[in-house]
């Protein structure tokens, strides 16, 4: 599954994906253990699918916070300046 078609799903979406892939690599390990798997290339493609679903988590778990600590920054730099306005108005007086 490409990278794209992960990014459009949404985060449940991803998770019951991830959750599917993880399930669908057990049982490729056991059949190959038992000996019954005919692609051996399958468990390394189902692998790969897995790593891109839980990196895309990770970058959306990742996004919440930067948003959110740029909006504190932005509110200090408000308040930097709300106290140097205020320190400059009492000066004047």
């Amino acid at each position: 599954m490409k990278s794209q078609e992960l990014r459009n799903l949404s985060a449940d979406e991803l998770e019951t994906k991830a959750s599917g892939f993880r399930k669908e690599l057990f049982t490729l390990r056991f059949q190959a253990k038992v000996g019954k798997l005919e692609k051996s290339s399958k468990i390394r493609m189902i692998k790969r699918d897995l790593a891109r679903a839980l990196t895309i988590r990770r970058e959306w778990s990742e996004q919440k916070p930067k948003k959110e600590e740029k909006v504190v920054k932005v509110a200090k730099v408000a308040k930097i300046a709300k106290k140097k306005k205020e320190e400059r108005a009492s000066k004047k007086s």
